[in-house]
């Protein structure tokens, strides 16, 4: 069966947000993207980053609650 991993929602999202600073102008390598954010020395990458964040926390509980309700279903059903 498969189960939502809530640390798959940090998978890759400093490469996300080294593209969007990339967008605005500001080129950094990912390595460097995740010290900033670590050590909080980067208000613009904190902010994005939190943005991301936020976002697919949103969309893993939607993902959770419709896994649920198939799963409530699913026993329904047997």
């Amino acid at each position: 069966m498969n189960t939502i991993n809530i640390k798959s929602m940090r998978r890759g999202i400093y490469a996300e947000v080294a593209e969007r600073l990339r967008a605005k102008g500001i080129d950094l390598k990912v390595p460097t993207v995740r010290m900033r954010i670590v050590r909080g020395i980067d208000p613009i990458a904190m902010e994005i980053y939190a943005e991301i964040l936020q976002k697919r926390i949103a969309a893993h509980t939607r993902a959770a609650g419709k896994l649920n309700k198939a799963t409530k279903k699913l026993k329904e059903v047997s």
